[in-house]
């Protein structure tokens, strides 16, 4: 091995490996540490955020006159239908796929009844299902750049019979008496998913 050391065409090849070791180390290293920046680059991750509004109230309400904002409904009678105005203000400057969910509140005997559009048209959902989800993507994407309004018609029920004879349960509705004072809030939610697909 002291031979070796001492010989200078060994010395001369000794270097030659180091510095091409540590060549490839330095490089394997800027390759790692540097290649989130490179890919940021060439391609762009920004999400443009939409602007969105989303109102629920009940059809007759005027929200700029109530103060609670919530326009209570003073009497609810058992298998009585009222109707919940939505309305959907948004713009979209990339291709958006929208969807709408609603849950209603099956545990005090509420049901959605009818969904029409605001020109009448009447719009397919499940009827045995106290949440469902309701996609606009086809409308959404048609308006990019451009203003999307929306207004939907949901008719809501007091049927507290409707889930319990679901469930096999023997049921009145005589027995129960009118509900006062319901929020809409108490009655239904509404949400929204907005994805954006980016280029």
């Amino acid at each position: 091995m002291k031979g070796l050391l001492h010989s200078k065409k060994f010395r001369k090849n000794l270097y030659k490996w180091l510095c091409m070791y540590v060549g490839v180390l330095m490089l394997f290293t800027s390759v790692v540490t540097y290649s989130k920046y490179v890919s940021s680059i060439s391609g762009t991750s920004e999400a443009r955020v939409a602007k969105f509004k989303l109102e629920v109230v009940p059809e007759g309400c005027d929200i700029a006159e109530d103060t609670d904002k919530s326009c209570v409904i003073d009497e609810w009678r058992p298998t009585e239908a009222k109707t919940f105005v939505v309305n959907i203000n948004a713009s979209f400057e990339v291709l958006t796929n929208l969807s709408l969910s609603y849950t209603v509140n099956y545990n005090d005997g509420f049901r959605v009844s009818e969904i029409v559009d605001g020109l009448g048209n009447e719009i397919e959902f499940r009827k045995s299902q106290p949440t469902e989800y309701l996609d606009f993507s086809i409308e959404s994407r048609k308006l990019m750049g451009e203003e999307f309004n929306k207004v939907l018609k949901i008719t809501v029920v007091y049927d507290p019979c409707f889930w319990k004879s679901k469930n096999g349960e023997a049921c009145d509705p005589t027995d129960y008496q009118s509900i006062q004072n319901k929020k809409v809030y108490d009655i239904i939610s509404v949400g929204y998913l907005a994805n954006q697909m980016l280029k």
